[in-house]
């Protein structure tokens, strides 16, 4: 089973993603803050992280960042999702997405990345 961290302030955003990709037959792990899913990523390595942009301890950009710079993780899907209005470069993240989104677009999306055409 793929393991999918989401990694959100919001409970909202959180419980939304996370129940859309659990329905979809996804182990899905959630942290509130951007230090939780940088220590989450180093211990268990998932699959793809989903990141907000804004949160305590890390940004989401500051997370793409240090994720990128764990050993064996410069290929690892990241999501960031972001406010419409909040600038963001895609720099160190797979994609970026801007909030409001589709629940089923967001599905969509990670099981694009996740296809095995994706990791070829």
């Amino acid at each position: 089973m793929r393991t999918i961290l989401i990694a959100d302030d919001e409970p909202h955003v959180r419980r939304v993603v996370a129940g859309k990709l659990r329905a979809a037959g996804f182990e899905v792990v959630t942290v509130a803050d951007g230090l939780e899913a940088l220590d989450h990523v180093t211990a268990t390595r998932p699959d793809l992280v989903i990141t907000d942009h804004l949160m305590p301890g890390l940004t989401g950009a500051e997370l793409c960042i240090r994720i990128r710079e764990l050993p064996g993780c410069r290929a690892l899907p990241i999501i960031l999702l972001t406010a419409h209005g909040h600038a963001v470069t895609a720099a160190a993240a797979t994609l970026v997405l801007a909030k409001p989104f589709s629940p089923r677009q967001l599905l969509a999306t990670v099981e694009n990345l996740l296809a095995p055409a994706a990791a070829a």
